[in-house]
Parts: C-alpha cells; structure tokens; sequence
C-alpha cells in the first residue's frame, strides 16, 4: 500500500514538474510568427534581390536597387524612423523613412511619399533580414558589424 502511494506521488510530482517547466518555457520564448522590432535598427547591406517583373515597379521603396551599384549601398535604419542611404561611405541626401504598421509589415516612405511601399518580413534577426514587395520581389539584406 506504501509503495502505491508513493509512485502515485512521484507520478504526480514529475507530471506537475514537466507541467510548470513546459508552460513557463513557452512564455519566454518567442515565436516564429512574432517579430522582434529593434533588431531592425543598424547598418545593413543589400546583398541581392530577386524579383518578378520590373524591379522598378516593383521595389520603389529602395530606389537603388535599379541602379548597377545597388551592392555598394548601405541603409543605415534609425530609432526614430529615419534611413540613411549610404554609397561608399558617404552619406547622399535623403528623406526616407520606416515605420511597422498593425500587421507587422515595413512601410517605406520617400520625401514627397505619403502612401509609402508595404514590405513584408519573412526575416529579421540579428545578422539578416528579408523582405517581399507586396508583386513577390524579395530583398536579402545582411547586417554590418
């Protein structure tokens, strides 16, 4: 009778063990569909883009990336929405900016923009971010150290 008792009490100690551990965990980490907004801030190098049609239909949210240099460019995205565009290190004038809308997408905008292009995210972590124009054109960007 000792020896049931106790395994029912094991038994219930281990099950309220993994219980507390399982749920605890879930609430720390973060899930794939959430998406760490600060992350964005920094420099980051547009490494390549594929698109499907007309990339300058398509991608107006970085003007560049029509140009043959679109590789030596580097957006520097700032806490307060603000991007700098930067060639070679230097810093060309310019009045875009970013701002996450409800759905967590990226709203881009140019200096006489008031609509802006929406980008989704497919990817924002500390060393990468992806992002798809709403005709499928995908950006890959790495962030510089």
């Amino acid at each position: 009778m000792k020896s049931i008792i106790l395994a029912v009490l094991l038994i219930a100690a281990v099950g309220a063990g993994v219980y507390f551990l399982f749920f605890n965990k879930k609430k720390t980490e973060i899930t794939g569909n959430e998406i760490q907004k600060e992350l964005i801030v920094g420099k980051w190098k547009l490494d390549s883009f594929s698109h499907v049609k007309d990339p300058v239909k398509q991608f107006t949210g970085f003007a560049t990336i029509v140009d043959s240099n679109f590789s030596n460019y580097v957006y520097h995205f700032q806490h307060d929405g603000k991007i700098l565009r930067l060639f070679k290190g230097s810093v060309q004038k310019n009045s875009s900016s970013y701002e996450w809308t409800k759905g967590d997408h990226l709203l881009f905008k140019e200096e006489n923009d008031s609509l802006g292009t929406k980008f989704s995210v497919f990817k924002l972590n500390k060393d990468s971010l992806v992002l798809q124009s709403l005709d499928s054109t995908t950006a890959f960007f790495t962030k510089m150290k």
